[in-house]
Parts: C-alpha cells; structure tokens; sequence
C-alpha cells in the first residue's frame, strides 16, 4: 500500500524516496496499492521529462494523466510550488541586487520554458528583493502586460522600484521591436507612480540581456 511510502519517508525523511515515489506518495491515497502509485509517480515523471521543469505542470496536465481529484490535484500543484520559492530564496531572493547577472540569476527557472513568462521582481530602497510574480504567461504585448497588471504589487507591497524580467523560449535573448516598446511604457509608468524600472531582462537559454545597459532605460 501507498502507506508504506509514507512510512518510509516518515522514518528516514524524504530524501530517501525516488521523485516517482515522492510524486506517487503525493497524488495518491494511503490505501492505493505501491504498484499503482509508483505508475502514478512514472506517468508524471515522463509527462515533465526533467524535475527542474516539474513546476510547470498544470491542473490540465494532470487531467490529461487521469487525474480527476481537484483536491487531491491542488495539494500536489502547493507542494511543487512551495518547493519552487523555497528554491528561490535558495538563491539569494534576500540579498542585495548589483547587476543584471544578480537577477538573471534569481531567474535561472526561465530558461528552459516553452511559453514566455513576464514576471516582476520588487526591491526595496537598498535593491533588495521583496517579492517575485508573474504578471503573464504567453506572447509579450502591450495589451497584455500594461502599467496596471505590473506596478500593482509593487504598489501595495511599498516597494522602492521593480525589475521586469521574461523569457525567450527560442534561447536568444535578443530584445524584440515589442520589448522596446513595452520597456518604454512602463519606464514612463514608473515615472508617474514613483516606483522606477530599474531594468528589463531577457533571459535566453545560456545567458541574459538588459535593456537599460542596451539605453532603453534613462
């Protein structure tokens, strides 16, 4: 039974499970059988392909598996989301901001996604990092990420200034005509609101670009 995983974790603490036992001891209940847990665990395995992309699956794509549990289904997703921001304050989100290679590499999770993810990372007077969000996922337009969607965290949270970060799925950083323009828009946004982009960073697949070094920020 799946509670003979449970048990093992219980005595020897996680690490001594496989990622498919953990996965299988996550969606599945006590009383389902080991087998059948650890075929729940592969399917899941093999559907992400890599554990660093594990907090990209969706409710879809646990549907898409069989999985019909909404409960059991959301619990699994607060886990792996849990284990993403326990990583990124892993990485230094406390530590003082002094280049774009500090960010970009708060944002390494970016690097190997297949849709584009814009996502806002709010500093404090000291550059330091209060918060990261995503504000959008999917093709970068001005009339998906606008000044209301971005600086409305970093109004509530009080931060000092923000940084907008996304990612290019084709790995090439290179900034598009669409990010110079959306750069533009929430530069002047900033402005008004009294909460400065700092900078805009691509990441690519092995490295990063900003726009304020490229002068698309003054």
């Amino acid at each position: 039974m799946c509670r003979e995983l449970a048990e093992r974790l219980r005595e020897r603490g996680p690490g001594a499970l496989s990622t498919v036992e953990l996965i299988g001891l996550a969606l599945c209940d006590d009383d389902t059988p080991i087998e059948e847990a650890l075929n729940v665990g592969a399917a899941v395995a093999k559907a992400v392909g890599n554990i660093r992309d594990m907090h990209q699956v969706s409710p879809t794509t646990l549907a898409d598996l069989g999985f019909a549990d909404s409960a059991k289904c959301a619990r699994f997703l607060a886990t792996v989301e849990l284990g993403r921001r326990t990583c990124d304050r892993g990485r230094g989100l406390a530590t003082e901001i002094t280049g774009p290679a500090d960010v970009a590499a708060m944002f390494e999770d970016l690097r190997t996604l297949k849709q584009e993810h814009f996502c806002v990372l709010l500093v404090d007077a000291k550059n330091r990092p209060i918060k990261r969000w995503t504000v959008h996922i999917g093709t970068l337009t001005m009339s998906v990420v606008g000044p209301r969607e971005v600086f409305r965290e970093a109004v509530r949270e009080g931060a000092c200034g923000i940084f907008a970060v996304h990612n290019h799925p084709s790995g090439d950083p290179t900034p598009s005509s669409e990010d110079y323009e959306v750069t533009g828009m929430l530069c002047e946004a900033g402005k008004v609101l009294d909460v400065p982009l700092i900078d805009h960073i691509i990441i690519g697949e092995r490295d990063h670009t900003s726009l304020r070094s490229l002068g698309a920020i003054r």
